[in-house]
């Protein structure tokens, strides 16, 4: 029985169809895993192949060391809700990925404090916190020696939601190319990469629902899934609205004048207008075709609870606003599933 070197589905040639396909056995990808690797394709999603609840079982039920692999930039997206819960009783360390997408103005402490509080907040514990970026080559030889601290002769597990940079994690850490790609769900099964001393497996990525990312095209992702950011800053000094491609569009009312910032994709259109000129604008981005959409139902939130000043309005999966000061009232019309929130700012 040979397996994928890529996604860890087991080879076969007699179906192209089904998984693990590849057209000769002396292949050591699928060809699924072979298109992703060299021409970045994905011809069929795999987004519902996993359950979670199967997932985090197959995490517990073996005595590990678990890496849960996190985006700081999407975090609140990356959050399992009852964490501790489904891993009674173990080491959980957390590593926070695409640390670069974030501003070099914002210090690691400052970043630390924000993850705390964040966890806190959802109810959950871990041992250690760290922070890689540009790969996972800045802040692997830390994970490596966390990992040397508390796997006390134990294997280690590493998992995390899809397009978080699990993979490309691993690939740093262990020096190996299981396939990389930012395709929810790439990973099939259990993966073993041999370290020095102890074997280090991969699971496949969790899925939420509640996250753009599910419900945008495989041809749109690249759009959308967080990169390459360069902050877009707008001062306003009436009430406005913002469409973000046509997948999202925030409507802001203000007391006086403030300005907004938004941490999306680079290659994302972000149109504004008057808000009273909202519902013109967002039919003319959506009935454009270049434009990417969501699959589903667009529906408006009510008004987001505003706290106190500066704040961030979370899209899961997308990105965030940065709101300064003088908000009045936030709403947001997005596919109906994803979930939007305000936080404390991250900045």
């Amino acid at each position: 029985m040979k397996k994928c070197n890529g996604c860890g589905a087991i080879l076969q040639t007699d179906n192209k169809d089904i998984i693990g396909f590849t057209p000769s056995m002396e292949k050591d990808l699928c060809q699924r895993c072979f298109r992703i690797k060299h021409y970045d394709d994905l011809v069929k999603s795999y987004k519902s192949d996993f359950d979670n609840f199967d997932i985090l079982e197959t995490v517990n039920k073996e005595d590990n060391l678990v890496i849960w692999v996190v985006d700081l930039f999407d975090f609140d997206s990356n959050i399992i809700n009852g964490l501790n819960r489904h891993l009674l009783n173990k080491d959980i360390i957390l590593v926070g990925t695409k640390r670069d997408l974030l501003p070099d103005t914002m210090g690691n402490g400052k970043l630390l404090e924000f993850v705390r509080a964040r966890l806190n907040f959802y109810g959950i514990q871990v041992a250690e916190i760290l922070f890689t970026g540009h790969h996972g080559h800045d802040g692997k030889d830390q994970v490596l020696k966390v990992i040397d601290h508390y796997r006390d002769e134990r294997d280690v597990i590493i998992m995390g939601q899809a397009n978080v940079g699990k993979s490309t994690l691993i690939n740093a850490l262990a020096e190996t190319d299981i396939t990389i790609s930012r395709y929810p769900g790439t990973t099939l099964d259990l993966i073993s990469i041999p370290m020095d001393g102890y074997t280090l497996f991969d699971t496949p990525g969790l899925i939420r629902v509640d996250n753009m990312q599910y419900y945008v095209a495989n041809d749109d992702l690249d759009k959308v899934v967080p990169k390459k950011i360069k902050p877009k800053v707008f001062q306003i000094t009436k009430d406005s609205s913002f469409t973000i491609d046509g997948l999202v569009q925030v409507q802001i009312e203000v007391y006086d004048k403030t300005s907004v910032i938004f941490y999306v994709n680079d290659q994302l259109d972000i149109h504004r207008s008057a808000l009273d000129n909202a519902e013109s604008q967002w039919e003319r981005v959506v009935n454009d075709e270049t434009t990417v959409k969501s699959a589903g139902v667009n529906k408006m939130t009510k008004d987001l609870p505003i706290i106190r000043d500066p704040f961030d309005i979370v899209i899961n999966g997308l990105g965030f606003i940065n709101c300064k000061r003088n908000i009045k009232a936030v709403r947001v019309l997005r596919n109906e599933n994803v979930e939007v929130l305000i936080r404390e700012a991250i900045i």
